[in-house]
């Protein structure tokens, strides 16, 4: 019994292809690899398009990493783990290129300013009822 791999990676996300095709061909078996290569050159991407798989696969691998916290983690890639988006906008590596992410750094901002200012009123809050 012969497996058809060229219907399985036709049904392959273009990001699950893309991770199949720049991963380790050791990895897969060559007929999977080989139809995951030729399934990817089908669908003829852009540099734009390929920037974007790119961008959309290290989401997913943060997503992943985030799932497992390990407990010698330090506190701030607790944080990062746990709020990606929050410590990217806080503490940007590159600047957003496309819309999507420009949304998603202004939705983190706002949430990061707003919940430094809840912070900052509830110790205000509790200063003035406990300080007597």
């Amino acid at each position: 019994m012969t497996y058809n791999y060229k219907d399985v990676m036709l049904a392959k996300t273009d990001t699950e292809l893309y991770a199949i095709v720049t991963g380790s061909a050791d990895d897969y078996q060559t007929a999977a690899f080989e139809a995951a290569k030729e399934e990817f050159a089908k669908r003829n991407f852009s540099p734009k398009q390929i920037k974007l798989i790119e961008k959309d696969l290290a989401r997913q691998q943060r997503l992943d990493e985030a799932k497992t916290l390990d407990v010698h983690d330090s506190g701030q890639q607790i944080l990062e783990k746990i709020f990606p988006g929050i410590i990217n906008a806080v503490t940007p590596v590159t600047s957003p290129e496309d819309e999507n992410d420009k949304r998603t750094w202004k939705i983190a901002k706002g949430i990061f300013k707003w919940a430094s200012i809840g912070i900052i009123v509830l110790y205000v809050i509790l200063e003035l009822i406990f300080s007597n």
